[in-house]
């Protein structure tokens, strides 16, 4: 598909969606060059997938809050969720993600003072303790620390689990491993509230899959407005 044209539906969404309305918002960051694609990918260490580089190339990064609805996916999510975390805690989440930023291409697994970090060490002690509880049989409520859904096990220790934005209830990651059957998928990872510490779950396949998404997303938001 033509990223270019993806864009223009996106800019002409993004004017219908936040005021101004009619105008363009500066709803996204400027495309980066070859070189930058160059200088990140030795940065991470990994050759990025080339839906991420057709992407960035045009416009890279979303600085407006976007809402993002998963749909059918959400269902099979929230099913998956249920075997996991209990069918009345699965019902408990909404198919209601907003996205506020996705970072620059240049910016991905950078972290400033106010993101939200899951990698951080603190969360990995606390993870131990409570899988350390658990084998002894004090965990209490916490039946799991970490639910992991379509995912491999441990995938926020991986340095090629790469953050690259924000929304309402965590974090946006994608999956840079090349080992991995997910390669290039896209997740979030957030707090849960009762029987898991965080849940780690994919939103989308890959990059221009979460683009497409969020356009899509958009529309639904526009047909809803204007009920």
């Amino acid at each position: 598909m033509n990223i270019v044209e993806i864009k223009q539906e996106l800019d002409s969404l993004y004017s219908r969606v936040n005021p101004p309305y009619g105008v363009v918002p500066e709803w996204h960051e400027p495309a980066v060059t070859d070189e930058e694609i160059a200088a990140v990918e030795e940065r991470l260490g990994v050759s990025l997938p080339a839906e991420v580089k057709e992407v960035c190339k045009v416009f890279s990064g979303i600085t407006d809050y976007t809402p993002y609805f998963m749909g059918e996916q959400f269902r099979a999510f929230q099913d998956k969720a249920a075997q996991i975390i209990g069918q009345e805690e699965a019902d408990m989440l909404e198919d209601d993600v907003e996205i506020g930023t996705i970072y620059p291409l240049t910016e991905w697994g950078v972290y400033d003072e106010d993101s939200w970090n899951p990698k951080e060490e603190s969360y990995f002690e606390i993870i131990d303790e409570y899988e350390q509880a658990r084998a002894e049989g004090e965990a209490g409520e916490y039946d799991n620390v970490v639910a992991h859904i379509d995912c491999e096990e441990g995938i926020i220790s991986d340095n090629l689990f790469v953050h690259i934005g924000d929304y309402n209830y965590g974090s946006v990651f994608i999956c840079l491993n090349p080992a991995s059957k997910n390669f290039g998928a896209i997740y979030n990872v957030f707090d849960c509230k009762s029987h898991v510490y965080l849940m780690v779950y994919k939103i989308a396949d890959n990059y221009l899959d979460l683009i497409e998404r969020l356009k899509k997303s958009l529309e639904i938001q526009l047909q809803s407005d204007n009920k």
